[in-house]
Order: C-alpha cells, then structure tokens, then sequence
C-alpha cells in the first residue's frame, strides 16, 4: 500500500477482498474482529473522514460465529467502500481497488504488486473516438511494487521511526479506536440482520 500512496486522490469509491482459508485460530470471534478490522482501518486512512452511515452481512459457516462478512461503509465526504472478508474461503486473496477522479488503482497486496491507471495528458478524446484507438492510446498504466523488505519488519521501522519523531504516525490509537467502534457498529448490524439463525451469533457478548 506504501507504493500507492502517493497516487491516492480523494477516493470515491474502494473494493477490499481479505479471503482467506480456515484456521481454527481466531475463530473464537467473528470474522469482522478478526479479519475485517483491519480493513476497515485501511479504507478509514485513504478516505480520511468519518464514516457516517452502514451497512452489513455475515453468516456463520464452520463456527457459531459469522465467519464471512460484506460491509458497506458511506463516508462524509461521499465516498463509498465495500469490504468483504472471509475465512473459509479456499484461496488466500487481498486485493484492494481504489477509483478515484484522477484513475484507478488496482492492488494485489498479497502480491506486494499492482497498477495504476489513468488518462493520459493532452488527449483528444473526440480524435481518439472517431479513429477506435485501442485503450492504451489514451491510458497510462503505472505499475507499482511493494518496497523491499519483509512486511512485518517494515512495520516496526515505521514504528520505531515514529517514536523517534522521523516520521508522522501512520495510524494513531484514536484511529485504532475508530476502527474498532466501525466493526462493532458492523456486528450489531449484522446481528440485527440474522434473526432466522437461531443460536447463532457473532461473538460480542461474553
């Protein structure tokens, strides 16, 4: 994501996939708290604003708790971001697709890859109709890599620089904060939306 940054312009709309297989660890509570959560933090950095409305999903599939969860989160500003998380899916997959007025990104994060794309300067849009160009004519495609270095290891550079007062906090503990008040506004939606399955429930409750 570090890559894209410098590419992110007031977001209007974001796609997240966190799909991932079975593990018995974690399963103790709902897949918004384990998966999605961080998600949820991701998308609340790019747009930079409150979420002010939502919406949710979930069943449970292998455990008594929701183990696969849609979520859609509508933003002050506009924007708007479907979050989707899984853990009994068969592949692991994260991908993340950001479109935005100034083009559209589209990453593989599990990859530590992805492109960006978006209008080429001084085009004649008119020109380039009349005479079918291909699509390259009129988009440039940027690719993006991930920055050397094993991911968690980064994180602690970034931590440790932070502290140290090199560089700004990328996440502080009020956005922690916000994003777990977010997942927990998404449970209970989703709690409210499952009153067919009885006993089943999503893990906020001792």
């Amino acid at each position: 994501i570090r890559a894209a940054l410098p590419y992110v312009d007031a977001p209007r709309f974001i796609e997240s996939d966190r799909l991932a297989p079975f593990n018995p660890r974690g399963s103790d509570v709902a897949v918004v708290l384990d998966l999605m959560i961080h998600d949820i933090d991701l998308v609340r950095t790019l747009v930079g604003g409150p979420v002010a409305g939502l919406s949710a999903v979930g069943i449970p599939v292998l455990t008594p708790f929701v183990d696969i969860a849609n979520a859609r989160l509508e933003f002050a500003s506009g924007a708007v971001a479907n979050i989707t998380a899984s853990r009994v899916s068969r592949d692991r997959t994260r991908k993340l697709r950001i479109f935005q007025g100034s083009g559209y990104l589209s990453l593989d994060l599990a990859a530590g890859n992805g492109e960006f794309y978006r209008l080429r300067t001084d085009v004649d849009m008119a020109a380039l109709a009349k005479a079918s160009a291909s699509v390259e004519a009129f988009v440039e495609r940027v690719p993006l890599e991930a920055p050397e270095g094993e991911p968690l290891r980064l994180e602690f550079e970034s931590f440790l620089q932070a502290v140290r007062g090199e560089s700004p906090v990328m996440v502080s503990g009020e956005d922690g904060r916000e994003a777990l008040a977010v997942a927990l506004r998404i449970e209970r939606e989703i709690e409210r939306t499952l009153p067919a399955l009885k006993g089943a429930g999503i893990g906020t409750r001792a």
